[in-house]
């Protein structure tokens, strides 16, 4: 047998996380066994090989991406620090930090690692062991658990300093346990979740059920909160808390809070109540959710094809979707069959409908939201402000093109190879649009709708301008991405392309400079009018740029994976 060459090695052989994980892990098994986990040593060795395989993937992220999102997070931290500062109530304030802190933590779990909780790489590898249900469901929790933890250090950073300096300093010391618990609150509840649903829907309609709740809960988390707070009263809702203290216990944040006054002494009934369900309800939701899992996991991850290979349906083409749409913006038979299967793969595939369309619905709820509540006769405005709620539109499009590239199944890929196409930009270019058309164009007009609705006639200039900056911005933000072929690359926990995060960013400062630009234009309407002119012709220049897409060497070089160079 050929010998190794001894200067090889496993890139991650020697990884300081795999190590951290799996230590903590050998420290926690009684608490592994209470929940049901007897198997360890196959938990163990799961838990290792998901976190090093994500570790051999998504270079370019793990170099810049990570980094640059990590730092995004670590600035988010600042705004609960800040408030230590002119907070006395330890309470109070732990309170508000941990409420931050789990919100960043479940929005990222719902909408880029809630997927490692139903992935299904690992299925057809441990389905036929004896591996139980309930320790493949415990490896993949702790799984989560280790991502999300790394998030929410960084978000501690700053009310951990500032803390120290507003409140007390023994915030440097207690702020880690309260973040820890809270923490594994958010990760136990989501996967206590999922399995619930499991059991009462079965393994039969547990993907597809998950997939719709997952959409439902994550837009309900951006657009929920704009709805709520116009609502909701908050004197009111202090008031009622105040009269009916037993209502806190309703409140998770809260129990962070009283957990640090119990840590700190303050030995009260409220502290006591609270602080113990902190650090129980974690344990018992962790518990829950692996027994819950038990019998009907593996089945449930499963596709119902994959589930019953003997089930035969009748095969039908995939029907043309809007085809009015389609008519218009491809050009040739070549884009317009990418137009299609692009908007088809869209409808069916989990990972784009739990990730894309959980924004566009919930970014479309706040900004129905922003329309009807910037009214002349609310807030004390004397114009109309519902045209500026198209401004959010393309904050949606990093989203949309960047998932849009990843399926969970890529085995499809190869039939790209076999096309019978001249020009395959071509196809690619009808994709692209048909992600553009098929998800971002419908929330688009139903927000301009609404903007005119409530605007009237009087803020038609308003809604022209702010239709046509919006349009030119989304254009300009496809072209800088760097987008591959729609629904061809296999999906990666955590992988995203670094110019991509970067673009976010830019695009960002952009959208805050075109809303300044807008607020001046307005002021003077024979000068705004103009703009409107003037606009237009940009608006056709950057939409004719689509066509032009696969042209650039940063678009060829994906192009070329699959039809090869020329």
């Amino acid at each position: 047998m050929a010998r190794v060459d001894r200067r090889w090695k496993e890139r991650d052989s020697k990884s300081l996380l795999v190590r951290f994980v799996l230590r903590c892990c050998d420290a926690a098994r009684p608490v592994l066994a209470a929940a049901g986990v007897t198997q360890y040593a196959e938990f163990r060795t799961l838990l290792e090989a998901r976190i090093r395989l994500d570790l051999r993937g998504g270079e370019a992220f793990n170099r810049f991406g990570l980094p640059i999102m990590l730092a995004m997070i670590w600035l988010s931290g600042f705004l609960p620090g800040i408030f230590a500062l002119f907070l006395d109530d330890g309470f109070l304030w732990m309170s508000i930090a941990q409420a931050w802190s789990m919100f960043l933590v479940g929005m990222v779990l719902l909408l880029q690692l809630g997927n490692i909780l139903v992935d299904t790489t690992d299925v057809h590898v441990v389905g036929p062991l004896p591996v139980a249900d309930r320790t493949l469901y415990a490896a993949r929790i702790v799984h989560a658990f280790a991502y999300v933890s790394l998030l929410a250090g960084c978000v501690a950073f700053w009310p951990m300093l500032l803390g120290a300096i507003g409140v007390s300093p023994w915030v440097l010391a207690l702020y880690p346990v309260c973040a820890v618990f809270s923490t594994m609150l958010v990760v136990a509840a989501v996967a206590l979740f999922y399995a619930a649903v499991l059991r009462v829907f079965g393994p039969s309609r547990f993907q597809s059920v998950v997939t719709w709740l997952q959409v439902a809960v994550s837009a309900l988390a951006f657009g929920g909160y704009q709805v709520f707070a116009r609502v909701v009263q908050w004197r009111e809702a202090v008031e009622l808390f105040e009269a009916h203290p037993k209502l806190m216990a309703g409140l998770p944040p809260l129990y962070y809070g009283a957990l640090y006054e119990l840590l700190t002494g303050a030995f009260t009934q409220r502290n006591l109540a609270l602080g113990l369900a902190g650090v129980l309800l974690p344990l018992v939701a962790f518990a829950l959710a692996t027994q819950l899992a038990a019998g009907d996991l593996v089945r449930g991850l499963l596709s119902p094809a994959q589930r019953d290979r003997t089930a035969s349906r009748s095969w039908k083409p995939p029907r043309s979707h809007l085809p009015w749409l389609a008519s218009f913006v491809t050009s040739s038979r070549d884009e317009r069959a990418g137009f299609d299967y692009a908007i088809s793969l869209s409808r069916t595939e989990r990972l784009y409908l739990r990730m894309a369309f959980s924004q566009v619905i919930g970014f479309s709820v706040m900004a129905f939201v922003m329309a009807m509540m910037f009214t002349p006769s609310s807030e004390g405005w004397s114009f109309h402000l519902a045209p500026f709620a198209l401004y959010v539109v393309p904050l949606l499009l990093p989203t949309i093109v960047e998932m849009g590239q990843m399926t969970e199944n890529p085995a499809g890929a190869w039939i790209f190879e076999a096309l019978p196409v001249d020009e395959p930009e071509r196809v690619f270019r009808g994709a692209i649009k048909g992600l553009l058309f098929g998800t971002a164009f419908p929330a688009f007009a139903a927000i301009c709708l609404v903007a005119g609705l409530v605007s009237g006639v009087e803020g038609l200039a308003d809604l022209l301008l702010a239709f046509e900056l919006t349009a030119i911005l989304s254009f300009v933000t496809v072209r800088r991405m760097n987008v591959r072929l729609p629904f061809t690359f296999k999906f990666r926990h955590g992988h995203s392309q670094a110019v991509n995060v970067l673009t976010v960013m830019v695009i960002f400062f952009f959208i805050v400079l075109a809303i300044g630009a807008h607020a001046l234009v307005r002021l003077h309407l024979p000068l705004q009018l103009a703009c409107i002119a003037v606009l237009a012709v940009f608006v056709v220049y950057t939409y004719r740029g689509l066509g032009r897409i696969g042209c650039e060497k940063r678009h060829t070089q994906y192009i070329e994976a699959f039809w090869g160079p020329g």
